[in-house]
């Protein structure tokens, strides 16, 4: 059975993910957790790779932390390099990128599949508006600019903290079906299943980085078998 490696720009174990993972890979398959901010403290954490208000901004937390932590997308990709290396020195026959930003190229060996591109590839369809759930009022501009390159300058946002609680999600959701939206993209990977079922609750389809990658994984790994 394959040996998946899961890769996140914050610090694992990440149950919140990996549970979900579990449940749409294929039973067997073997899912490890690598996170580039293991084995450090939240306060080690902000000051290695810390968002000072330049570049790109991500945002995850730390294992049994909810609250947020902004990162330094330059600071925080270089450490995923030795997460990607150990994945493949301990086995790791494919590599699932747990964030939709934008990412460098790496050194590696086995495929990394990554959604952020891919998921929005996916909520574009002709004639209906995408509504897009991003985790932080600081990251508007820059998503919609990742979302202009895939050819959409005209998205609608919202803000949803993916680990606060569920009415947040239900009151962003409502509040982009009011401005017109037939589509919902929940653009970060701390949007869960539930916040899926959150999502289609209000009444409007909604497409899941997780679902879309692990969608990618199997296709992936069928046309290596």
């Amino acid at each position: 059975m394959p040996v998946i490696a899961m890769l996140t720009i914050g610090q694992t174990p990440r149950e919140d993910i990996a549970g979900d993972l579990r449940q749409l890979l294929p039973a067997g398959w073997e899912l490890r957790q690598y996170g580039a901010l293991d084995g450090l403290t939240r306060a080690e954490a902000e000051q290695l790779c810390g968002y000072e208000g330049r570049g790109e901004l991500l945002v995850t937390r730390m294992a049994g932390d909810s609250r947020q932590i902004a990162l330094s997308a330059d600071r925080i990709f270089a450490r995923l390099q030795d997460c990607i290396t150990r994945a493949e020195r301990e086995g790791a026959d494919l590599h699932l990128m747990a964030c939709t930003g934008n990412f460098p190229t790496y050194i590696h060996k086995k495929t990394i599949l990554y959604p952020g591109l891919c998921q929005r590839q996916a909520a574009l369809r002709p004639g209906i508006p995408v509504g897009v759930l991003i985790p932080n009022e600081e990251q508007r501009r820059q998503i919609a600019g990742w979302w202009a390159d895939c050819g959409a300058p005209d998205v609608l946002l919202a803000v949803a903290d993916p680990f606060g609680n569920e009415q947040a999600v239900t009151a962003a959701v409502n509040q982009l079906k009011q401005q017109g939206a037939g589509l919902i993209c929940l653009d970060c990977f701390g949007y869960t299943l539930a916040h899926k079922r959150v999502a289609e609750a209000c009444g409007l389809p909604a497409v899941l980085p997780r679902e879309v990658l692990c969608q990618l994984a199997k296709e992936e790994l069928l046309c290596l078998n």
